[in-house]
């Protein structure tokens, strides 16, 4: 237990890090006025921190320093039954700030995961692109792009959704006669390059 007169002090304290409290009690009231900043500093380093005043406290008060992060606020005087079941309260919290760490922790776990799925997937249907048989690249070439090829190409992302698309699904969406992989994984290329500027607006 260690006990200081101003919110500053205390701030001081949670700063020099060398000691873990488990709850603050603070007077809302701290001469210094410097309760809120107390509230953050107690905030960064998830110590619950309960808040005393008095009944006719100022509502603002009171809710800027919830939304800050204040565990609760009690009225005084404190009375010796409610600091006695107090533990119920911090025992609940601190098995919740458990429980989120483990939620958060197995969320970034599935994340990169997918991530990782997703990286290789890709790697897989660029590969392809490349290894595509000779034949395919003898077919008969597009000429030019024109504004009708292309808004048949940007439906056809659009639709797969930028971030999603690849040349193997944009040619089989845009089911042009003629058109190749590699066309088409040229023209995606430029599109990106040029932020998805038409053909025509290059040229101008």
């Amino acid at each position: 237990v260690e006990q200081v007169s101003l919110a500053r002090d205390a701030i001081d304290v949670l700063r020099a890090g060398k000691t873990r409290f488990h709850l603050i009690i603070a007077n809302i009231n701290s001469p210094d006025g410097q309760f809120l900043q107390l509230v953050q500093q107690a905030a960064t380093t998830e110590t619950p921190i309960i808040l005393t005043t008095s009944w006719n406290e100022d509502p603002l008060h009171v809710r800027q320093a919830i939304e800050l992060g204040a565990f609760m606020y009690l009225a005084k005087p404190l009375k010796s039954e409610t600091m006695a079941n107090m533990w119920q309260h911090l025992l609940r919290e601190d098995l919740r700030r458990k429980r989120d760490a483990e939620i958060f922790a197995k969320s970034a776990d599935d994340s990169f995961g997918g991530i990782e799925k997703e990286r290789r997937r890709r790697l897989k249907r660029e590969g392809d692109d490349v290894a595509a048989p000779a034949k395919e690249v003898k077919r008969k070439e597009c000429t030019e792009w024109t504004a009708e090829l292309h808004d048949k190409f940007m439906a056809a992302v659009q639709q797969l959704g930028e971030g999603r698309c690849f040349p193997k699904e944009i040619l089989e969406l845009m089911n042009v006669p003629g058109l190749t992989r590699m066309q088409v994984a040229s023209h995606l290329q430029k599109c990106r390059n040029d932020n998805w500027r038409s053909p025509e607006e290059r040229r101008a």
